[in-house]
């Protein structure tokens, strides 16, 4: 009643072993990939954001008035 299972036959097997060597290199290729280009870019190699003028006013806001310092010659009234 119960049939032994069949051997694949050899264009069968060569069928596997190469989907399998396919899918291998598929993923080692992606692993290196991402290794390569999944953290984003180096932060040794960009420069330094610009801090002067419009981008440091966007970030903090106006800059305060300056006031006008007393002269040290004046003399107080009492």
């Amino acid at each position: 009643m119960n049939q032994p299972p069949r051997m694949p036959s050899e264009a069968e097997l060569h069928d596997i072993l190469n989907y399998t060597i396919v899918a291998l290199v598929g993923l080692l290729g992606g692993f290196i990939i991402g290794c390569l280009f999944g953290h984003g870019p180096n932060p040794a190699s960009t420069p330094p954001p610009d801090r002067t003028g419009a981008a440091v006013e966007q970030l903090n806001g106006p800059p305060p008035p300056v006031l006008p310092r007393p002269s040290h010659h004046t003399t107080l009234s009492s």
